[in-house]
């Protein structure tokens, strides 16, 4: 069976070598892609079971958000505990929707209350990554077609 995603051998005296090892690293960032896409795919579909229940955000300076570093958390109570989380969303956090103060309705888990989302829905760097698997498998056969 011919080798559908590099179908032909480099060789070392190719002047086309780069391209060869663009390839290569568009695979390999292929590969991240795919994985962490299902990963936050299972993780939403997992959300599904949460229940909802109200919190109060406890600490809300949106203006000192960094990366996914957050100066976000709210707290809420399930059957008597106390808990307190920062997730806002599976894959990665979207602070512009979310209110700096008062109460806001969260998704917790019933199996394990200590954990809780904000919204239970894909950040959106998480649809780029999705994106990304769909697409570059086609750009590195093309790549590697044409150079390798």
């Amino acid at each position: 069976m011919k080798n559908w995603l590099f179908p032909r051998k480099a060789h070392p005296e190719d002047n086309n070598l780069n391209f060869v090892a663009i390839a290569r690293l568009m695979a390999v960032f292929w590969a991240i892609c795919s994985v962490w896409s299902v990963w936050c795919l299972v993780e939403l579909g997992q959300t599904a079971r949460y229940k909802p229940v109200r919190a109060t955000v406890s600490y809300g300076d949106l203006r000192f958000v960094v990366s996914r570093v957050s100066a976000f958390s709210f707290e809420y109570e399930v059957a008597g505990h106390r808990y307190s989380s920062s997730r806002v969303m599976v894959g990665g956090r979207n602070l512009g929707r979310v209110p700096d103060e008062g109460e806001i309705q969260v998704w917790y888990d019933p199996k394990e209350p200590a954990q809780a989302i904000v919204f239970r829905e894909l950040a959106e760097p998480v649809y780029g990554a999705i994106l990304a698997a769909l697409v570059l498998p086609f750009l590195i056969r093309w790549v590697w077609t044409k150079y390798g």
